[in-house]
């Protein structure tokens, strides 16, 4: 038997083409089918398996990876790559912010004379987040490089809890922004220009396992990107109280002779 296709001659019992990869019989009734009908002509089934020829696309997309197969004719093939290409393009544009956007070019896709499906994984250098979407941006501000808290309310329970989240947070607006690693004196900036800075922070800051510390870089860690998002929940959450605020002055205590007195 002749396939109905590319003339190749197979055996009887087939029902693809082994060199085509096409469907040959019905799989219901296993007849033969028109070559030019989607359907089989006896029974009415439709073709289980689309050619290799045929033009196919599928895009999947996770936190770190993307991964694009296609299946192109010779026809269509040029020029999908670099159609592909500039739509990561304008998704990075739009807010996937990145040192390393793509590792591997989805325009380097090849295609062979009979059609070739090509899958290739690209990864990103850091966590993309999109920043639209993240409400760390309600938190922080940037003015011309001047980098100034919004929201003061953050649900801090005392001033080294106050400290704590600040610290956590602003290394996630950092994150967000595609600095996975930023210099302890930029983080230091931002706790002192809150007044915050002092031995309990500075202990807490090496002791804890929620901050990554390498020479003089800091990055978070995963714990710490989880409590990051704990903690901007929890601020934006109206049922809880805000009971230590930004400036609130430590109560003074007495000394014996005020309590004597009393």
């Amino acid at each position: 038997m002749n396939c109905i296709y590319c003339k190749e001659d197979i055996s009887d019992r087939a029902n693809f083409c082994p060199k085509c990869k096409k469907q040959i019989k019905c799989l219901k009734c296993y007849e033969i089918m028109e070559a030019d009908s989607d359907i089989c002509i006896i029974c009415g089934e439709d073709k289980k398996v689309e050619s290799s020829n045929g033009n196919t696309i599928k895009f999947r997309e996770t936190k770190k990876t993307r991964t694009f197969e296609a299946n192109f004719s010779n026809e269509v093939g040029q020029g999908i790559g670099e159609a592909f290409g500039l739509l990561l393009a304008n998704k990075k544009s739009a807010g996937m912010q990145t040192k390393n956007f793509l590792k591997t070019a989805v325009n380097n896709l090849e295609y062979n004379e009979e059609g070739a499906s090509e899958a290739i994984d690209t990864e990103y250098a850091e966590v993309p987040i999109t920043p639209s979407k993240d409400r760390v941006f309600e938190i922080f501000n940037d003015n011309g490089g001047k980098i100034t808290l919004l929201e003061t309310r953050l649900k801090a329970g005392s001033k080294r809890d106050y400290s704590i989240r600040l610290a956590i947070i602003y290394l996630h607006y950092e994150l967000v922004k595609g600095n996975a690693k930023i210099s302890r004196e930029k983080l230091n900036f931002i706790i002192k220009d809150a007044s915050l800075y002092d031995g309990n922070f500075r202990r807490w800051l090496t002791n804890t396992n929620l901050i990554g510390v390498h020479e003089d870089e800091i990055e978070l860690k995963a714990p710490g990107r989880e409590k990051a998002k704990e903690y901007i929940d929890e601020i934006f959450n109206e049922t809880l109280d805000d009971k230590w605020k930004l400036g609130s002055t430590p109560r003074r205590r007495k000394k014996k002779e005020e309590i004597k007195n009393d």
